[in-house]
Formats: structure tokens, sequence, C-alpha cells
């Protein structure tokens, strides 16, 4: 990542998760921006486009399948990493084309693991 800051958009309804995953992230330079609910995600990423979301699965409002379709209309390759604490968030993840997931509780190291795969994985030439 030497001289270029990644930006990750955190989208967690959960202060606490969104606290820690951005000192987290921060701690590896990376750019955090915060939404608490998934219309404001979509409002960040209208301002411009992360490197990488971070989606909390089980949130009010919008659904998410909602969600990743109106985001891939603005920006049709943003990764984004689905994060809950549930068995089948592999599964969701699969059902929504998402090509990687975080379990809750989760690993520091799994995190940046994931954050990284997702940043290597849309430079990769389709």
């Amino acid at each position: 990542m030497v001289g270029t800051k990644r930006s990750i958009l955190i989208v967690d309804d959960d202060a606490d998760i969104r606290d820690s995953l951005t000192l987290l992230l921060s701690l590896e330079h990376y750019v955090v921006r915060l939404a608490e609910n998934r219309d404001e995600a979509l409002k960040l990423i209208a301002l411009g486009e992360p490197d990488v979301v971070l989606l909390d699965w089980f949130m009010p409002g919008m659904s998410i399948e909602e969600f990743v379709s109106r985001a891939r209309e603005q920006y049709p390759s943003i990764p984004i990493v689905l994060i809950s604490a549930s068995l089948n968030t592999r599964q969701k993840a699969r059902e929504l084309k998402l090509k990687h997931h975080l379990t809750k509780p989760f690993e520091t190291e799994d995190v940046l693991k994931t954050v990284e795969a997702s940043i290597r994985d849309r430079r990769r030439p389709q």
C-alpha cells in the first residue's frame, strides 16, 4: 500500500463494530468512512467509490439485496464483503455473488487478509 491510501467503507448499525474496525483499519493506514445504515452508505458511495465495502448483513431498513444491486449499479466491480454472526454468512455471500465474507466474531488477521484479498481480486483482469 505504499504511496496509495485505500479507502474502506464500513456499513454497520453497531457502533462498537464500527469503532473496532475503524481502529484496526486506520492503524493499517486505510482511510475509513462509516455508515450506520445502507441508505447512508449509498450516499457515501455516490461521492466516490471505496476500495472495499464491509457490509453487515442484519440491519434495519433497506434490504441487503437492494443495497448490493444499487451499489453495483454505480460501480459494477465494487468489492463488498459480507459480515455477520450468522452461521449462514458464506451461503448468503454466495447468493449475493459476493466473493468474500467475514463471520463475527472475527480475528484481526482475518479482517486484514479479507480486505487485502478484496483489493487484489479487484485489480486482477477478468
